[in-house]
């Protein structure tokens, strides 16, 4: 399916399951992957009866022609992107938005500054977003220069699998510039949101606890035996925490 947003055409995966439950999740990747590495969740909706779109953004090798844009702009642009996308998809079914890492940060955005584009939206599930970037990068400080980082705090899986190794080579558009933190954009959100992070994540434990207080209706659950990418590193936890979260807002 192709979206059209500032004169260019993006892909869109859109995947039939003749949905029993009328539900769609609709699935963004964070950086630098592209939509392959959503695998798992596409696998998960085959089980559930529920229809499926995987989300290529600024991954999507389609975005040179927007060049030249400044870096503190890839954001707003990014995000009025999922907003356009969103609009043009004119689903009748409920729709769960399960973004990961940074393209949750886009959501956030596109949420906030395009209210009437998330009507059937009802639900959020946010994985490895670390909004806070202070707290972030000291976390990470003495992490990142140890041996095998991508190893140990990004995916743990041995050996990646070859649809994840492919994608974590994608190359993303451009550089983003992030502010220290996103608590004023959170704390609009009221839509009930599961936040799920690895037990050795490059979120922490704290992070979490600090999304999870700026959004008014959320929960947290840390997968064990996972870190950046619980639902490809321990998809039977992950997704059995996912599904009743799903349950529980039927």
């Amino acid at each position: 399916m192709k979206i059209k947003h500032s004169g260019l055409e993006y892909n869109i995966h859109k995947t039939e399951f003749n949905s029993l439950g009328n539900r769609l999740v609709f699935s963004i990747h964070g950086r630098p992957a592209d939509s392959q590495c959503l695998l798992p969740i596409l696998n998960w909706c085959k089980e559930m009866n529920f229809n499926f779109f995987g989300y290529d953004q600024y991954g999507s090798g389609q975005t040179q022609a927007i060049k030249p844009i400044s870096n503190d702009c890839l954001i707003e642009h990014f995000a009025k992107e999922l907003a356009a996308v969103l609009k043009q998809l004119n689903s009748k079914e409920k729709i769960t938005i399960w973004a990961h890492s940074v393209g949750a940060l886009f959501v956030t955005t596109a949420m906030v500054h395009n209210k009437d584009i998330f009507n059937q939206v009802d639900s959020l599930i946010f994985s490895g977003f670390c909004p806070n970037r202070i707290e972030f990068l000291a976390y990470n400080e003495s992490r990142s220069n140890e041996d095998n980082f991508s190893h140990k705090y990004i995916c743990r899986s041995n050996p990646w699998p070859d649809y994840f190794s492919d994608s974590m080579n994608n190359t993303p558009y451009g550089e983003i510039t992030l502010k220290n933190n996103y608590d004023d954009l959170l704390q609009k959100i009221i839509l009930p949101t599961l936040i799920i992070y690895g037990q050795y994540d490059i979120c922490s434990d704290e992070q979490a606890t600090m999304l999870s207080k700026n959004l008014i209706n959320s929960e947290i659950v840390k997968i064990q035996n996972s870190s950046h990418y619980p639902f490809v590193e321990n998809a039977k936890e992950t997704f059995h925490v996912v599904s009743e979260f799903i349950k529980r807002i039927l």
